[in-house]
């Protein structure tokens, strides 16, 4: 089965992080909300969550190996997507 390659992309550095594997693209938007919402451990991305943003960029064949970039990538969520506000919960 295929699984989905990722990273986030920061406005203010301009830059990438490096790509992560998620077996679908439901698991990758968890795991950005989770960061952007991380209370315990304040972060850079739950500090400045419009900042972010995560990208959809290929996909990873675990059995061959093999890695497909697509054309162009995906936005599939900016951090205000996910935020949520904790002042309301």
């Amino acid at each position: 089965m295929l699984q989905k390659l990722y990273y986030i992309y920061d406005s203010k550095s301009e830059s990438y992080t490096a790509p992560t594997v998620n077996p679908a693209r439901g698991q990758a938007i968890r795991s950005f909300a989770d960061a952007v919402n991380s209370k315990d451990q304040p972060s850079v991305l739950s500090q400045h969550p419009a900042d972010f943003t995560l990208f959809e960029i290929g996909d990873f064949d675990p059995h061959s190996g093999v890695i497909t970039l697509y054309d162009a990538k995906i936005s599939v969520a900016n951090g205000l997507d996910v935020k949520i506000n904790h002042d309301l919960t």
